[in-house]
């Protein structure tokens, strides 16, 4: 990931009873050019000894402005985010890093990818219109909150790296929908006590019989229910460890080992 180096100059100059920071660069195509920062600060009486004291001013603002010209004009925002994945899987643990993966792909690269953005070209409107998109696609709120951490992470790591001055995560807004809030006020809807019988007969015959009645009387997660398996099952004492959980990323289902608990 190519950054370009910008090397400014800065200088103290007043303008209309104001101080201002006079910054002198050559962009990427050495085109010289002097942008003057505002600092919000009146003029008394114009002495050395009053610039003097704005000295660490001038400097914080020069290195605010060369910070922020060290572009990253050639890096994606999609392949960062891959990049990013690769380069932070030993953090996570394998089931967490397939995620990811799958979240960067399906969803980020799907709609980032034909906007062709820059890491520093990504702003506050194009993440709203992220989030809105996932709306239309029938995606739930705690799903889309699952996809902005990584999104979040993804831009504070990029951050860190230098290659954009500010992540804009923190002023995007994610509103979900009116139609949305009204349908998930409607979508709850428990199993009730005298519906539990009704509900075991239906799946009887079939072989997803013992995970109905297991999920029901025990309470698993679904990872849990997958993550069974015959080794942890004492039919003979009556007992079951749970101690694997299984999650299908893509088409692929990857294992983990839980913090053991029977029931």
């Amino acid at each position: 990931m190519k950054k370009q180096e910008f090397k400014v100059k800065a200088t103290l100059q007043k303008k209309n009873n104001f101080w201002y920071v006079v910054c002198d660069y050559k962009d990427g195509d050495g085109k010289r050019k002097q942008p003057w920062l505002k600092t919000g600060i009146p003029v008394k009486n114009g002495s050395e000894r009053e610039k003097n004291k704005l000295i660490s001013l001038v400097e914080e603002k020069r290195k605010e402005l060369e910070r922020s010209l060290f572009t990253s004009c050639d890096t994606l925002f999609v392949d960062y985010a891959q990049q990013w994945i690769n380069d932070n899987a030993y953090r996570y643990a394998e089931v967490t890093v397939a995620r990811y993966r799958s979240i960067i792909k399906v969803n980020i690269a799907k709609y980032f990818q034909p906007l062709k953005l820059t890491l520093s070209e990504v702003d506050r409107k194009d993440l709203e219109g992220f989030y809105q998109s996932l709306f239309r696609e029938g995606k739930t709120p705690k799903t889309i909150s699952t996809i902005r951490g990584v999104v979040r992470n993804i831009l504070e790591a990029a951050e860190d790296d230098e290659l954009i001055l500010n992540s804009p995560y923190n002023k995007a807004k994610c509103i979900v929908p009116n139609r949305v809030k009204n349908n998930l006020e409607d979508s709850f809807d428990y199993l009730r006590r005298e519906e539990i019988s009704t509900v075991l007969e239906i799946v009887k015959p079939y072989y997803l019989y013992p995970m109905v009645y297991i999920a029901i009387n025990y309470g698993l997660r679904p990872g849990e229910l997958l993550g069974l398996r015959w080794q942890s099952i004492d039919l003979e004492n009556g007992r079951m460890d749970i101690n694997f959980s299984a999650i299908q990323v893509e088409h692929t289902m990857i294992y983990k080992k839980n913090i053991e608990k029977q029931v």
